[in-house]
């Protein structure tokens, strides 16, 4: 089952976009040169459907979930969590887990609520650094539009150039091309009207060079390029604050060119291409920084994409196919790397009479149950269904079947529930097995063979104990039917 929210958390859209562009740019730098440069900017629009769409994927491919996340968002809406409440069966007494542990988990929940106020200060700070960070990048991003737009404010419109209206007709792109002199080299600007802008310095006698020009900017426009470069500016405007995502605009503006290359090789023969690495390299004495807002043709890395253009070989099926594979399982991959906080708690404390176990159950993905009395009545039941039916099963075993029956009961796979086990034993059958293996409590604290103990733990009878004071540490081991296998104990010195 898998369930799909819109419930992302931005920092955790952003410590998972992170990733992902690490992955992106340790695969380019290990193995760009084996690969289709094609592929990256398919790479990069995973990337950011990641860092600009809050989705959440809960399936059983889930490689992280925060569910503590979620517990904590329910203490501080609703106040304490009703995990306390206890299903007796038959009037069997159940034993709450632990003096010690309750006591330290009382302790816990007031500290929280003595620190809640200030975490909500903390919290209103976060927000406000935030939100100004957001409007500094946006405000920054947008001069630099304005600052870019002005520039062709006295473009030159080309009309009935026979050899670039061949040139647009060949490549199937309706496109006005403009003389500009305040520009260095070639460029695509604009969205739903892209626009060619020449620099009034191109030598407009050589119409190979005119030629390769216009089919790298045509290209660009067919491939929508420069509306993935806005998509990552909208990214950087919301992640401002992760360093990564500031690495991959670059990355994506270095991208986008070589595909492009690519794009553009794959329609030449061998003396067309060696006509367009000299055009690449006689745009190049025009040097131009990483464009964020328009895809321009000359640019400074020149050295490594002629170096490309002369290796170039049309790309096999096989290879094709193996890109495509492994796009939709980077997708799936990342898809599923985390999902959202949730709310994990699903039953009460279960236990019957016909078993020495009590039974607890949490989820471990998002199910999309609602948190009502009613579905805890159903994991509840569920719970104790199972330990009626298996009184002198082991504690694994009961895990497991407890588990089967929750999949079976919620219509989902096994592995999305977590399930705890404990021992059922009223006080005195605890204190009369503790009482065999020479262990006493005695005024507020535990002896062993008449030694004052210092640390103390029973885990599967939820017993934990602690004293600054003591000559020994008791560690009881019990077996899977919860009896009292061994005491391991050592000396405090």
């Amino acid at each position: 089952m898998w369930i799909v929210k819109m419930n992302m958390p931005l920092i955790l859209m952003s410590l998972v976009g992170a990733g992902m562009i690490v992955i992106v740019i340790l695969l380019k730098k290990g193995f760009g040169r084996f690969l289709p440069q094609r592929l990256f900017p398919l790479l990069w629009i995973c990337v950011l459907i990641r860092l600009l769409i809050p989705f959440s994927i809960s399936s059983p491919l889930n490689l992280t979930s925060f569910s503590k996340w979620g517990n904590w968002a329910e203490f501080r809406t609703f106040g304490i969590a009703e995990s306390t409440n206890v299903v007796v069966m038959d009037e069997a007494p159940a034993v709450q887990k632990g003096t010690q542990t309750q006591t330290s988990v009382t302790n816990e929940i007031s500290e929280q609520i003595a620190m809640q106020a200030p975490a909500f200060q903390l919290n209103w700070n976060i927000e406000t650094i935030y939100t100004t960070g957001v409007l500094a990048t946006g405000i920054f991003l947008i001069w630099r539009f304005i600052q870019t737009r002005r520039k062709f404010d006295a473009s030159v419109l080309i009309e009935e150039d026979p050899r670039i209206i061949s040139v647009l007709d060949a490549q199937k792109v309706t496109a006005e091309v403009y003389l500009n002199d305040r520009i260095q080299g070639p460029l695509v600007f604009g969205l739903r009207r892209p626009l060619i802008f020449l620099p009034s310095t191109l030598d407009f006698t050589d119409s190979e060079l005119l030629r390769n020009i216009l089919q790298h900017e045509c290209t660009h426009i067919r491939r929508h390029d420069n509306w993935m470069k806005l998509a990552a500016v909208a990214a950087l405007s919301i992640h401002w604050f992760n360093p990564l995502v500031w690495l991959m605009v670059n990355a994506i503006s270095r991208d986008l060119e070589e595909a492009c290359d690519e794009s553009v090789l794959t329609q030449m023969n061998l003396d067309q291409r060696q006509s367009y690495a000299r055009a690449l390299i006689q745009m190049s004495r025009k040097q131009l920084k990483f464009a964020w807002n328009y895809c321009a043709f000359s640019r400074n890395e020149v050295e490594r994409r002629v170096r490309k253009i002369a290796a170039y070989k049309p790309l096999r099926k096989i290879v094709m196919v193996a890109c495509v594979g492994f796009i939709a399982l980077f997708s799936m991959f990342t898809a599923a790397a985390a999902q959202a906080p949730f709310i994990a708690e699903l039953s009460s404390s279960c236990s019957s009479s016909d078993s020495r176990f009590i039974l607890e159950a949490e989820l471990r993905r998002d199910l999309n149950l609602s948190l009502s009395s009613q579905t805890r009545s159903r994991a509840d039941q569920a719970l104790i269904q199972v330990l009626k039916d298996n009184p002198d099963s082991g504690l694994a075993a009961l895990k497991q079947k407890a588990a089967a029956a929750l999949a079976e009961e919620f219509h989902a796979e096994v592995q999305a529930f977590h399930i705890d086990a404990y021992l059922n034993l009223d006080e005195a059958e605890l204190q009369k097995e503790y009482q065999a293996h020479a262990i006493l409590y005695q005024n507020q604290r535990y002896t062993y063979e008449g030694k004052p103990v210092r640390n103390f733990e029973d885990s599967m009878a939820g017993r934990y104990f602690m004293n600054d004071e003591g000559d020994v540490d008791v560690y009881v081991v019990r077996d899977d039917l919860g009896r009292i296998t061994e005491l391991k104990t050592y000396v405090v010195k």
